[in-house]
Protein backbone atom coordinates (compact mmCIF):
# COMPACT_ATOMS: atom_id res chain seq x y z
CA UNK A 1 0.00 0.00 0.00
CA UNK A 2 1.34 3.48 -0.77
CA UNK A 3 0.85 6.86 0.60
CA UNK A 4 -1.75 7.94 -1.36
CA UNK A 5 -3.66 4.88 -0.76
CA UNK A 6 -3.46 5.42 3.13
CA UNK A 7 -4.30 8.56 2.98
CA UNK A 8 -7.72 7.76 0.66
CA UNK A 9 -8.06 5.13 3.26
CA UNK A 10 -8.10 7.37 6.27
CA UNK A 11 -9.94 9.87 4.52
CA UNK A 12 -12.58 7.74 3.69
CA UNK A 13 -12.71 5.57 6.95
CA UNK A 14 -15.02 6.57 9.95
CA UNK A 15 -14.77 6.79 13.16
CA UNK A 16 -16.46 3.36 13.58
CA UNK A 17 -13.67 1.50 11.91
CA UNK A 18 -11.05 2.59 14.44
CA UNK A 19 -10.47 1.01 17.89
CA UNK A 20 -9.97 3.31 20.44
CA UNK A 21 -6.82 1.70 22.59
CA UNK A 22 -8.58 1.73 26.50
CA UNK A 23 -7.50 2.62 29.20
CA UNK A 24 -5.93 5.82 27.49
CA UNK A 25 -2.68 6.46 29.01
CA UNK A 26 0.77 4.93 27.90
CA UNK A 27 1.01 5.07 24.06
CA UNK A 28 4.77 4.31 23.76
CA UNK A 29 4.83 7.17 21.32
CA UNK A 30 7.05 9.47 22.41
CA UNK A 31 8.80 13.19 21.87
CA UNK A 32 11.96 14.03 24.02
CA UNK A 33 12.85 17.84 24.14
CA UNK A 34 16.47 19.05 25.06
CA UNK A 35 16.62 22.61 26.51
CA UNK A 36 18.76 24.40 28.77
CA UNK A 37 17.89 24.91 32.44
CA UNK A 38 18.23 28.23 34.37
CA UNK A 39 21.64 26.61 35.86
CA UNK A 40 22.98 26.60 32.06
CA UNK A 41 22.71 22.79 32.12
CA UNK A 42 20.67 20.41 29.64
CA UNK A 43 17.53 19.60 30.92
CA UNK A 44 15.11 16.54 29.17
CA UNK A 45 11.52 16.76 28.77
CA UNK A 46 9.33 13.63 27.50
CA UNK A 47 5.76 14.63 26.21
CA UNK A 48 3.87 11.79 24.66
CA UNK A 49 0.80 11.10 23.00
CA UNK A 50 -2.65 10.29 25.19
CA UNK A 51 -4.27 7.73 22.95
CA UNK A 52 -3.63 5.48 20.28
CA UNK A 53 -6.40 4.04 17.82
CA UNK A 54 -5.89 1.24 15.12
CA UNK A 55 -7.66 0.73 11.65
CA UNK A 56 -9.84 -2.39 12.67
CA UNK A 57 -9.36 -3.57 8.56
CA UNK A 58 -5.34 -3.27 8.75
CA UNK A 59 -3.82 -2.76 12.38
CA UNK A 60 -0.80 -1.65 10.63
CA UNK A 61 -2.52 1.48 10.16
CA UNK A 62 -2.57 3.42 13.71
CA UNK A 63 -3.25 6.65 14.76
CA UNK A 64 -1.76 8.58 18.17
CA UNK A 65 -3.28 11.91 19.03
CA UNK A 66 -3.54 14.47 21.92
CA UNK A 67 0.43 15.52 22.10
CA UNK A 68 0.64 18.61 22.57
CA UNK A 69 2.34 21.17 20.09
CA UNK A 70 5.82 22.03 20.82
CA UNK A 71 6.31 25.85 21.98
CA UNK A 72 8.01 27.91 19.61
CA UNK A 73 6.69 26.64 16.56
CA UNK A 74 4.12 28.36 14.52
CA UNK A 75 1.03 27.39 16.29
CA UNK A 76 1.87 27.29 20.15
CA UNK A 77 -1.16 26.97 22.92
CA UNK A 78 -0.08 30.59 24.53
CA UNK A 79 -3.24 33.23 23.75
CA UNK A 80 -3.95 31.75 20.68
CA UNK A 81 -6.79 33.43 18.92
CA UNK A 82 -8.44 33.06 15.76
CA UNK A 83 -10.96 35.93 13.99
CA UNK A 84 -13.03 33.65 12.48
CA UNK A 85 -14.20 31.81 16.10
CA UNK A 86 -17.64 32.77 16.80
CA UNK A 87 -17.39 29.65 19.57
CA UNK A 88 -18.57 31.19 22.92
CA UNK A 89 -15.58 29.68 24.78
CA UNK A 90 -12.50 31.45 22.58
CA UNK A 91 -9.96 28.85 24.27
CA UNK A 92 -7.75 26.26 22.03
CA UNK A 93 -5.36 23.93 22.39
CA UNK A 94 -3.52 22.69 19.12
CA UNK A 95 -2.13 18.96 19.49
CA UNK A 96 -0.55 16.43 16.68
CA UNK A 97 -2.11 13.72 15.37
CA UNK A 98 0.32 11.15 14.16
CA UNK A 99 -0.10 8.51 11.67
CA UNK A 100 1.56 5.42 11.64
CA UNK A 101 1.98 2.36 9.12
CA UNK A 102 3.95 -0.53 10.60
CA UNK A 103 4.87 1.57 13.35
CA UNK A 104 7.14 4.01 10.75
CA UNK A 105 5.47 7.79 11.35
CA UNK A 106 3.86 8.48 7.80
CA UNK A 107 2.06 11.95 8.61
CA UNK A 108 1.12 14.44 11.42
CA UNK A 109 -1.78 16.62 11.45
CA UNK A 110 -2.24 19.45 13.33
CA UNK A 111 -5.71 19.81 15.25
CA UNK A 112 -7.53 22.20 17.51
CA UNK A 113 -9.14 21.82 20.96
CA UNK A 114 -12.04 24.26 19.98
CA UNK A 115 -14.70 26.14 21.69
CA UNK A 116 -13.06 24.86 25.28
CA UNK A 117 -12.81 21.25 24.30
CA UNK A 118 -16.32 20.86 22.92
CA UNK A 119 -15.02 20.05 19.68
CA UNK A 120 -11.59 18.76 17.58
CA UNK A 121 -11.14 20.91 14.47
CA UNK A 122 -8.61 20.77 11.66
CA UNK A 123 -5.70 22.94 11.52
CA UNK A 124 -4.31 23.77 8.62
CA UNK A 125 -2.08 26.39 6.60
CA UNK A 126 -2.19 29.93 5.91
CA UNK A 127 -1.97 32.92 8.54
CA UNK A 128 -5.32 31.49 9.52
CA UNK A 129 -5.23 28.39 9.77
CA UNK A 130 -7.49 27.73 7.48
CA UNK A 131 -5.56 26.08 4.54
CA UNK A 132 -6.41 22.59 5.11
CA UNK A 133 -6.61 19.17 3.02
CA UNK A 134 -9.29 16.41 3.05
CA UNK A 135 -6.96 14.24 5.23
CA UNK A 136 -6.59 17.57 7.87
CA UNK A 137 -10.59 17.18 8.42
CA UNK A 138 -11.07 13.62 8.71
CA UNK A 139 -8.48 12.91 11.19
CA UNK A 140 -10.04 16.03 13.04
CA UNK A 141 -13.79 14.46 12.52
CA UNK A 142 -11.99 10.92 13.59
CA UNK A 143 -10.68 12.06 16.39
CA UNK A 144 -13.94 14.05 17.46
CA UNK A 145 -16.26 10.87 17.17
CA UNK A 146 -13.30 8.65 18.94
CA UNK A 147 -13.37 11.42 21.98
CA UNK A 148 -17.18 11.44 22.10
CA UNK A 149 -17.89 14.50 20.29
CA UNK A 150 -21.27 14.47 18.11
CA UNK A 151 -21.15 18.09 16.47
CA UNK A 152 -17.94 17.93 14.12
CA UNK A 153 -19.97 18.66 11.28
CA UNK A 154 -21.74 21.60 12.75
CA UNK A 155 -18.35 22.58 14.19
CA UNK A 156 -16.33 22.58 10.50
CA UNK A 157 -19.20 23.94 8.34
CA UNK A 158 -19.10 26.82 10.91
CA UNK A 159 -15.40 27.52 9.88
CA UNK A 160 -14.59 29.20 6.46
CA UNK A 161 -12.02 26.07 5.45
CA UNK A 162 -10.41 26.62 2.36
CA UNK A 163 -9.21 22.98 0.87
CA UNK A 164 -6.16 22.53 -0.34
CA UNK A 165 -6.39 19.40 -2.83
Amino acid sequence: MNLYQLRDLIENSSAAEWVKVEPAGVTYRYRFEVSTDRDGGEQVSVDGHRVVAVYAANVNLTMAYGMPEVKGTRWRNEDLEFEWATFPDKRFTVENADIFWAGALIHRVNYLGADGGRAYLPLGGGNDGLDVTRLDVAVAGIIDDLEGGSRFRPYVDGVPYRIQD
